[in-house]
């Protein structure tokens, strides 16, 4: 009142607890999130750091062989030698390349894949990738038809690495389809683009797996099997043409239908110097079974196989054959 006397009082209280236990338990729940993201980063630099030296410290070794079966080479031996001789070229050249490719995943991931481009006809590398391919398309008993365009395609590109990425997807292809099946490349001019497709007849893609294909060390169960193969592959060609300005799709409907992958690069207007085309104008003939064996073969395939049997007998080893499905 007018003299100081507190007369009455009135007062609201709100219970807040839900709201305080609701803060303190997201603030947890953050801190949470927090150290898993940081041992998330942790593990995936230990990672980077074990593959780029697993890659540099076999490759050592692996090049004293690599050299050592050069050398053999040189020289006549009596024929089962030379098979052994052959098993051991083919399965280090298949090490050489994992190993590669885990050196360019680890450079990848740590942004230390580098292109060397320069003005070239798109046609060059890809017949590259079509030659060096053609013994994996001899051992898989694959019929390869190939379709390039006869005038230059002029991109900004670096040579080496088109060779990988188209390659890849040839090898991809070769790998999941039945022996004596047919993989066709095509190359056309679409508007601004070169678009290069790789059709196969092969086991084909689920569509659980079609968004998560080009993921690193990603197979699906139905592509595992007796392919092997890191599942780096597919994810370094579309690294290789994304760092082109192009894009690399894949589809696929399903399960036994096999699947189509499709790389887009930019066109230039014109070559900045004027290239020797190493496509011929009229289409390659199709790579048919003969010759020497593949660029990528299985290791078990070998291993089933063994080694030819010396004539006089004395380890008793047998040649033996063993299919297997792609």
């Amino acid at each position: 009142d007018r003299q100081g006397t507190l007369s009455g009082l009135s007062a609201i209280a709100r219970d807040v607890s839900p709201v305080v236990l609701a803060n303190q338990e997201l603030e947890e729940r953050q801190r949470e999130v927090r150290a898993l993201l940081e041992l998330a980063e942790e593990n995936s630099r230990r990672r980077e750091q074990f593959l780029a030296m697993l890659s540099h410290e076999l490759r050592n070794p692996l090049a004293a062989v690599l050299n050592a079966s050069a050398v053999l080479e040189e020289h006549a031996v009596e024929p089962g030698v030379a098979r052994c001789h052959a098993v051991i070229a083919r399965q280090a050249a298949h090490m050489k390349r994992l190993l590669d490719d885990l050196l360019d995943v680890s450079r990848i991931t740590r942004g230390k894949f580098a292109l060397h481009t320069e003005d070239i006809d798109l046609r060059n590398p890809i017949q590259t990738a079509i030659e060096t391919t053609a013994p994996l398309v001899v051992e898989r008993k694959i019929e390869l038809h190939t379709d390039l365009p006869i005038t230059p395609m002029p991109v900004r590109g670096d040579v080496g690495r088109l060779v990988q990425a188209v390659g890849n997807l040839l090898a991809n292809a070769c790998y999941y389809s039945p022996s004596r099946s047919r993989v066709d490349l095509e190359v056309t001019p679409e508007g601004r683009f070169a678009v290069i497709r790789v059709r196969d007849r092969g086991v084909g893609i689920t569509r659980e797996m079609l968004p998560r294909i080009f993921e690193l060390f990603v197979q699906s169960e139905h592509r595992m099997g007796s392919h092997g193969g890191l599942g780096v592959g597919l994810s370094l060609a579309q690294s290789i043409v994304e760092r082109h300005g192009g894009t690399l799709v894949a589809e696929s409907d399903g399960p036994g239908t096999g699947s189509t992958f499709t790389i887009s690069i930019p066109l230039r207007e014109v070559l900045a110097k004027p290239t020797e085309p190493h496509a011929r104008a009229e289409r390659p003939p199709a790579h048919r079974p003969g010759g020497r064996s593949g660029r990528r073969p299985r290791d078990d395939a070998d291993v089933a196989r063994g080694p030819a049997a010396p004539r006089d007998g004395r380890r008793g080893w047998r040649d033996r054959d063993r299919a297997h499905r792609t």
